[in-house]
């Protein structure tokens, strides 16, 4: 949690950088994608894609496809949603 709480005072989440300026409740300029991982005890850990892709969870090319699907889809709920 603490190690969270200073991420978010560096304006980072799951190694996406926040635009400056940025307030609580504010939509991205565009959508971020912002992975998860489980913890052994408790709540999932943020994670970024390079630890994915450093890691071998995935493969960076296996990450860039899951990237473009994960973006057209939230594209598509988006607008379907509104």
């Amino acid at each position: 949690m603490l190690g969270e709480i200073i991420k978010m005072v560096k304006r980072e989440i799951c190694g996406v950088k926040l635009p400056d300026g940025m307030r609580k409740n504010e939509r991205f300029p565009e959508p971020i994608i912002t992975p998860t991982t489980k913890a052994d005890e408790g709540h999932d850990l943020n994670i970024s894609k390079e630890e994915i892709i450093e890691q071998g969870i995935v493969s960076a090319e296996d990450y860039a496809v899951m990237e473009e699907y994960t973006r057209k889809n939230f594209c598509s709920w988006t607008r379907n949603c509104r």
